[in-house]
């Protein structure tokens, strides 16, 4: 039977535009400071550096023999340099950058989990006999 993979780097390239769309939500008191292009350009910098954490941590793992454990530590880096990053970026106080990265968060969740079962969706129905 084929093996079923789901191909995260296209799922987070869909992904792409809604996490600007979500930010500006979340400033939208703030939008003369930050128009929707802002979110976007801040978007792709928190991309790049993600794929380049994973990148990293990966490399190291597959050296040392342990890929899962060191993707697991990169998702932990990635999430705390995200934080870090609305902190600097958006220039807020803590609080209220928590509760913004605990909204984006759930938000971006909740849409990779339908983009995910989706892409699942779409996988089986191109199965052969899955029909």
């Amino acid at each position: 039977s084929p093996r079923m993979k789901l191909p995260l780097p296209q799922m987070l390239f869909v992904l792409l535009p809604m996490f600007p769309v979500v930010l500006y939500l979340l400033y939208i008191r703030r939008r003369r400071a930050y128009y929707y292009v802002s979110h976007g350009i801040f978007s792709i910098h928190f991309y790049c550096a993600a794929y380049m954490i994973f990148l990293i941590f990966s490399l190291a793992g597959w050296a040392a023999g342990m890929v899962v454990h060191m993707q697991f530590i990169a998702t932990i880096v990635v999430l705390i340099y995200l934080y870090i990053a609305m902190l600097k970026f958006y220039k807020q106080g803590w609080f209220k950058t928590t509760l913004k990265y605990l909204v984006l968060s759930v938000f971006m969740s909740i849409f990779l989990l339908f983009l995910t079962l989706g892409f699942l969706i779409n996988s089986l129905l191109e199965v052969p006999g899955g029909h």
